[in-house]
């Protein structure tokens, strides 16, 4: 009967032991101050925050939606790599991939992009953490001054029409 009683407090504890632990979680912020001037470009900065994990457990972040990008650049020095790639009208999704970080709840920067544009919009980011739990947020991040031609037509089209029925000849 004891030895019943032992196992069962035993797998108790085991039971709640694993139902309180806490899973990593990151947070990833445009760093103050920018952008930052960089000859004719615009140096982006940020910082990835890790809390109830380390570094260890994030294997990437991404932040998608970038405009002009020129080059990227991570802490290569902690493990870090960075790459981008082009999903069409200037834009770019880009990866920062950790391949050896260890530091304990903590944060890193020096995550940089440089883009042509200084323009801020929000971009939604996502953070690869221990291959199967993801945070998404949104961060800011380079975007084109111009509007693209789509919403060029959504104002000028309804402009047009109005002044097609101000000329319009009136029939008799």
């Amino acid at each position: 009967m004891k030895r019943a009683l032992l196992v069962l407090l035993l797998a108790g504890g085991a039971f709640l032991a694993s139902a309180t632990q806490v899973v990593p979680t990151a947070t990833v912020t445009l760093d103050n101050g920018s952008p930052s001037k960089d000859g004719s470009d615009w140096d982006w900065t940020y910082t990835i925050s890790v809390t109830n994990g380390d570094l260890s457990d994030i294997q990437s972040f991404e932040i998608f939606n970038v405009y002009g990008v020129v080059d990227t650049s991570a802490p290569w020095w902690d493990g870090w790599g960075a790459s981008s790639t082009s999903v069409g009208g200037g834009l770019y999704d880009v990866t920062f991939t950790n391949y050896e970080d260890p530091c304990r709840n903590c944060s890193l920067d020096g995550f940089t992009i440089e883009s042509t544009s200084n323009n801020k919009v929000n971009a939604d980011y996502t953070a690869y953490i221990d291959g199967n739990h993801q945070d998404s947020a949104v961060v800011g991040a380079a975007a084109t001054a111009t509007p693209e031609p789509a919403s060029i037509s959504l104002i000028g089209l309804p402009l047009l029409a109005l002044a097609g029925l101000k000329f319009r000849r009136k029939s008799a």
